[in-house]
């Protein structure tokens, strides 16, 4: 063979390697970017204390029962059924196993008999979670044996005038070292929850407050608080005001007024008489930032460090 056939052969292989290289990264670009999925929402474990004001915070199962279905995904009400359950945090909301409820964050969330639950206790030291939160945040989750200290469960449907309300028992309190453990954590009601940085909150604190805030790009502005549970709050000696072994409800209303503001009114069931009593209001009217006006989001339960059941959850849209 000729110098010029053998140039021409060098020449063909080397366009062969080269369009074949090219064709396989081409490939699995596309294969990423196929694997990446669209996902609206990522995990929050946000507990840092707020700002007041700031002018510059397991397989699917049909365990919660959606009923008088409309037009998908909205709804007329949103509830927790009586069977029971586990389900399993995942990173985004697309990902979650379960169609109607995320678990942000927390390791698990448990239905039994229709009562949710956090973790209780400790995870055993080889539990998955247990070793993923101890990579992650152990300081906030005591090594990974308490990732119910950040717990955040979410729902899959989005609202935007409703009334949300549950009865809640807070059985142990995790005194845990984190510098994140302090007044303002408690139990709370997402209200709008656009992503991490944008919703409303309200609920009762561990220092005995009742709380209505917002946090609007990640900055947390107190709307209305106002004592329920006596006593002094101390970190150490005197760390949670809830009383603990016992039912107590809370409820909250949020709805759009024509005016442009946001109206939140809630309300409290101590001791599951039925009688709700209205223990705080705010009007958010723009004076702490823009409010959340006709945002159509999600809603759901936050806690901090401390073990707790839920009864009784139920969503109602409200016109």
């Amino acid at each position: 063979m000729n110098n010029l056939g053998k140039n021409m052969l060098v020449a063909f292989v080397s366009l062969f390697l080269f369009m074949g290289l090219f064709s396989y990264v081409t490939t699995l670009r596309r294969t990423q970017e196929i694997r990446t999925p669209l996902i609206p929402l990522s995990r929050d474990t946000d507990i840092e204390e707020y700002k007041t004001p700031a002018p510059t915070e397991v397989p699917e199962t049909p365990s919660i029962k959606k009923r008088t279905q409309v037009q998908a995904p909205a709804y007329n009400t949103y509830a927790i059924d009586s069977l029971s359950t586990i389900i399993e945090e995942a990173d985004y909301n697309l990902e979650s196993k379960n169609s109607d409820w995320w678990v942000n964050s927390g390791g698990y969330f448990f239905i039994e008999n229709g009562i949710g639950k956090t973790v209780s206790g400790k995870l055993s030291p080889t539990n998955s979670w247990r070793l993923k939160y101890n990579a992650s945040s152990p300081l906030d989750t005591d090594n990974g044996y308490h990732p119910q200290n950040i717990f955040r469960l979410i729902s899959q449907s989005s609202w935007t005038n409703f009334e949300q309300s549950m009865y809640f028992r807070v059985t142990a309190d995790n005194i845990s070292p984190s510098p994140n453990r302090a007044a303002h954590n408690g139990v709370l009601f997402l209200n709008r929850y656009k992503d991490s940085n944008n919703l409303y909150y309200t609920g009762i604190r561990v220092d005995g407050q009742a709380v209505i805030k917002k946090k609007l790009k990640g900055t947390y502005y107190t709307l209305a608080l106002s004592s329920l549970f006596p006593g002094i709050y101390e970190r150490s000696s005197n760390p949670n005001l809830i009383p603990k072994n016992t039912w107590i409800g809370i409820k909250t209303l949020i709805f759009d007024n024509s005016d442009g503001t946001v109206h939140i009114h809630l309300y409290t069931d101590i001791n599951r008489t039925g009688s709700w009593t209205l223990i705080a209001k705010a009007i958010d009217d723009g004076t702490l930032g823009a409010p959340l006006y006709g945002e159509h989001a999600h809603a759901g339960i936050r806690t901090d460090f401390m073990d707790v059941e839920f009864d009784e959850y139920l969503i109602e849209k409200r016109n």
